[in-house]
């Protein structure tokens, strides 16, 4: 089955088990958490939001993030940002 975003089932990494705070703070020590959206970049949700953002779950952990749109470019980030295979946009 392939999703919306252009992926396959096996590009995806599903959590079979329910995380806890250790396996968060695992993530976050060895690579830095991975989310992968379905649209990109993040749209404004609000007429004053600067900086729009999107609400994703991390594929390695299974915690949530906030993710921005710079996420995605900025070497530093702690979060990896793994574009849809297909071009999309909000």
């Amino acid at each position: 089955m392939a999703y919306s975003s252009g992926r396959d089932e096996a590009d995806v990494v599903v959590q079979a088990d329910p995380k806890t705070y250790r396996d968060v703070i695992a993530c976050e020590k060895a690579n830095g958490h991975e989310v992968h959206p379905s649209v990109w970049p993040p749209r404004a949700n609000g007429i004053n939001q600067a900086q729009p953002d999107m609400s994703l779950r991390c594929v390695r952990c299974g915690c949530w993030n906030t993710v921005y749109e710079w996420h995605a470019t900025d070497p530093d980030s702690r979060i990896k940002v793994v574009m849809p295979g297909k071009k999309v946009t909000a």
